[in-house]
């Protein structure tokens, strides 16, 4: 496996309500590092 090839993820997460404070919902995001995609 060439390291140069294989991408650089940058991974996040966040929540937020949804209607209600018991509504919890989890938000995860993914983006090429170098892409920006």
């Amino acid at each position: 496996v060439d390291p140069e090839k294989i991408p650089v993820l940058e991974v996040d997460e966040l929540w937020s309500f949804v209607f209600r404070s018991k509504d919890k919902v989890w938000i995860w995001i993914a983006m090429n590092r170098e892409t920006r995609e």
